[in-house]
């Protein structure tokens, strides 16, 4: 099955990796070494369904509407905002999956936060705990250097955050406990503000009893406690922002729209490659061969789309999906199939 490792004859046995020929004698029987088999369960994504994948979405047209919202978003939208407005836009836009269609102007809004630093256009709550952890979150999350000192003016006597002041702040402990997720070491500010955020959002969980508390909080509170947005794979995490942003008060109708055209075209884009790299597989014809080895297209697939999900990167996600997916073949060629000598012997040839 896997005759390119090592050959045997009667009279001679070849080895590729030290490209030597030894002579045994005539009398000697190839060993035939014990294979094992790991009973990995068959492939559920058949070829036959991944070329019926169809889609209107990979169109001119939807593109042009691409382009029009994006302009109206950009003329309606960013003008004339305050500080924290403009965070809250550069937000939603990453949370819906479309910064890759505002990078200029998220880098100018980040810019001029950080220009303004502690002159900003003051007005109410954009010097709440909330409006300084989304600030911290945002310009840490796109590589600016932002210390953990902005949250002293929250820190009490006793070095703490005080409890019954930001109690209620659902929204501000939230973005707190975020906002701690991007710390790194020797970072005690955010230390503490992660074991107070995370204190706090157990009990508003377990009380379940505040104002500000409905179906759409304690969803945030038990997706946040479970796993951090910063440890989440973004993309994957758009159609539920997309619902959460739907269901706000302050929904931008014309963003909604871009965010949700935006998603279908990408999803056109990556139902494309799939189908190409899927040619590519069934024509190389490996699995047939090597049926011992997982067959994981679709989830190799997946993992490099987690790694870049726009439209532009699709020779990225292709060339990625062959790497990962000849690593669980020569990984189950090591851990399965193989002989310690068939081994050895492949791994002087791929060292040499």
């Amino acid at each position: 099955m896997f005759s390119g490792l090592l050959l045997h004859s009667p009279t001679t046995t070849m080895c590729y990796g030290e490209i030597r020929l030894t002579q045994c004698q005539t009398n000697q029987k190839p060993i035939i070494p014990q294979r094992r088999s790991a009973n990995y369960k068959p492939n559920i994504w058949k070829f036959d369904f991944i070329e019926t994948l169809n889609t209107k979405y990979d169109k001119i047209d939807f593109k042009r509407q691409v382009v029009e919202l994006q302009n109206g978003v950009i003329k309606h939208t960013l003008i004339g905002k305050n500080q924290l407005a403009k965070l809250e836009l550069v937000d939603n836009i990453t949370k819906l999956g479309i910064t890759y269609l505002f990078e200029e102007e998220t880098r100018l809004i980040l810019d001029s936060v950080v220009a303004f630093d502690r002159n900003w256009n003051i007005s109410a709550g954009e010097y709440s705990l909330y409006a300084t952890a989304l600030r911290f979150r945002l310009l840490r999350k796109f590589g600016y250097n932002v210390s953990e000192g902005i949250f002293g003016e929250f820190i009490e006597e006793h070095h703490t955050f005080n409890k019954e002041k930001y109690y209620e702040d659902i929204n501000g402990i939230l973005e707190l406990f975020e906002a701690s997720e991007l710390n790194s070491e020797r970072e005690s500010v955010l230390d503490k503000a992660r074991s107070f955020s995370t204190r706090d959002l157990k009990e508003i969980k377990k009380n379940r009893s505040f104002r500000d508390i409905n179906n759409i909080n304690e969803e945030r509170v038990d997706r946040v406690l479970t796993l951090s947005s910063h440890k989440r794979v973004s993309w994957f995490e758009v159609k539920w922002h997309m619902k959460l942003y739907e269901e706000d008060k302050n929904m931008n109708p014309a963003l909604l729209r871009l965010a949700k055209l935006n998603f279908n075209i990408t999803q056109a884009a990556h139902q494309n490659d799939l189908k190409d790299i899927a040619k590519w597989w069934k024509k190389l014809g490996l699995i047939e061969n090597m049926n011992f080895t997982r067959d994981r297209l679709v989830e190799s697939f997946i993992f490099s789309m987690g790694l870049a999900s726009e439209p532009c990167y699709n020779s990225f996600r292709k060339w990625m999906t062959k790497v990962i997916i000849f690593i669980l073949v020569i990984d189950d060629v090591y851990d399965l199939y193989g002989s310690f000598q068939e081994l050895q012997c492949f791994t002087n040839a791929v060292e040499r």
